[in-house]
């Protein structure tokens, strides 16, 4: 039994929202003091539109979510593996001795501007849940679990290698709320004793410190340096509430209209914010509609992680358990940096916040077996 193909077409409440954040899309486009920019920041926000309205309108059975599953997981890996060969300026010498062998350099040569290493660690956070839905689960094959395990220990690894303390905090923040979902009797008790153990740490040490450790980068500076950014982007915001100032014209626009004085000039492309930078280049109507659709994903997942965990769909429960998390570790992460936004990455949160939607709308009787159970 399959759902309703009729009503892949039908108009509902979300498709409104959608239409408001192409519509603001749109008029940036239309207002962009540099057009060309803004038409080069389009592609990857467009392919993660067309794979948001695919996964919501598809009439997708359990076995075919299932394997989008296994296919997130494997870009996790082929992300790595990008990230391992090209971060910018990574201290690794295991980096250097895989850069020196034949023909690995064209690699990098051949993405260019695609290894800033806050990028790489954003869309990692991304991803990082996804290798949890297999490892350890004893319905996987024992192949399974070792793709799983050895997807999870290359995105770990770079992401530590990249150095991206906005990504520590997201990768945390994400397995954590998968944790929260998939093992909550476990952590009703550690989850309290975890924050008080970070209430001990910060009063030990400090809280300012270890703020400024948090926020300070090597490309931005301290915390000074990104409240004259956050404030910078603010003032943007207050300028153009309407229309915004362009897609991809954050870097031009403030070098002309809004310097900073604690960064040199051409360091800072984006406003270190996801939710201000969509608000920058949209204006408020598309950081409204972004931050709906983010919150209808958000509540489409967790109402499919409760509802297919009650009837005993294990993968399909982990996998919504794993879109609700990386959605919370792109939020996490999008507090301190836009790295998911006006790059190459920028299709990622809407392939995860389709997923959810669409985990959300599975018709449960009888869709399907589920793949990850030897069928």
């Amino acid at each position: 039994m399959t759902p309703d193909r009729r009503a892949v077409w039908r108009l509902r409440p979300s498709d409104v929202i959608l239409l408001l954040f192409v519509a603001s899309l749109g008029v940036s486009l239309l207002i962009s003091p540099f057009p060309n920019e803004s038409v080069a920041a389009l592609p990857p926000l467009v392919g993660g539109l067309i794979a948001y309205v695919v996964l919501d309108r598809a009439p997708w059975s359990r076995r075919a979510l299932g394997w989008l599953g296994w296919a997130l997981i494997g870009l996790g890996a082929c992300l790595a593996g990008i990230g391992l060969l090209g971060i910018e300026d990574a201290p690794s010498g295991l980096r250097r001795d895989l850069l020196s062998l034949p023909g690995l350099s064209h690699v990098r040569q051949g993405l260019p501007g695609a290894f800033n290493a806050n990028v790489i660690a954003g869309a990692l956070v991304a991803m990082s849940p996804f290798p949890l839905t297999l490892m350890g689960r004893s319905a996987a094959s024992p192949a399974g679990r070792a793709l799983a395990w050895a997807a999870a220990a290359a995105m770990l690894s770079v992401l530590l290698m990249t150095g991206s303390r906005g990504g520590y905090l997201g990768a945390g923040c994400a397995l954590a709320a998968y944790a929260l979902l998939w093992w909550p009797r476990a952590m009703r008790w550690a989850a309290p004793l975890l924050l008080l153990g970070v209430l001990i740490g910060g009063t030990v040490v400090g809280w300012r410190a270890v703020l400024s450790a948090l926020l300070t980068s090597d490309t931005i500076g301290d915390l000074s340096m990104r409240q004259e950014i956050w404030s910078r982007a603010l003032t943007m915001m207050a300028d153009f509430p309407f229309t915004g100032i362009g897609l991809g014209c954050f870097e031009r626009l403030m070098g002309m209209l809004y310097p900073l004085f604690l960064a040199p000039k051409g360091t800072v492309t984006h406003a270190h914010n996801l939710f201000l930078q969509v608000g920058v280049d949209l204006g408020l109507p598309g950081l409204a509609a972004f931050a709906l659709l983010l919150g209808l994903a958000f509540r489409s997942g967790l109402r499919a992680h409760r509802a297919l965990a009650q009837e005993r769909v294990d993968d399909l429960a982990a996998l919504a358990a794993a879109g609700v998390a990386s959605l919370a570790g792109i939020c996490a992460h999008g507090m301190l940096d836009a790295a998911v936004w006006n790059n190459k990455g920028a299709f990622l949160p809407w392939v995860v916040m389709g997923l959810c939607v669409a985990l959300g709308a599975l018709h449960l009787p009888g869709c399907g077996a589920p793949p990850f159970v030897g069928q």
